[in-house]
């Protein structure tokens, strides 16, 4: 995932932390710093279309998180995440809300690239 998103968007992500979609999906309880992207996983889960990729993972360092997945018209999409701190949500009625999108880059991708990302042979 790291490789995929340095050479296709130019983001060197390789001194954040990594945590896996098994682990978000499985695990109970997730340490605090991890839960929101829990959140995240399942907010594009839900908004999935047919053909689009889940994400494998998230790199994360501090409040900023990252993921990629395959779209349904072949781009690759990589989306940055800020994580809120309790004291930015308080006030804020649903109990769920946790991050904010800060920007998403879309670009044409092979499947080669695919492939790579999602450690298909």
């Amino acid at each position: 995932m790291i490789s995929v998103i340095k050479q296709e968007f130019g983001h060197d992500l390789s001194s954040y932390h990594y945590v896996s979609f098994a682990e978000l999906w499985v695990n109970d309880p997730l340490p605090d710093e991890i839960l929101p992207m829990r959140r995240i996983l399942g907010d594009i889960f839900v908004e999935c279309e047919v053909g689009d990729g889940l994400p494998l993972g998230f790199l994360y360092q501090g409040n900023e998180a990252y993921t990629t997945r395959k779209q349904s018209d072949s781009t690759l999409k990589l989306t940055k995440y800020k994580i809120l701190t309790p004291e930015e949500t308080q006030g804020v009625i649903d109990e769920d809300f946790c991050y904010q999108i800060v920007d998403t880059e879309v670009k044409p991708t092979t499947q080669a690239v695919v492939n790579a990302l999602y450690g298909i042979e």
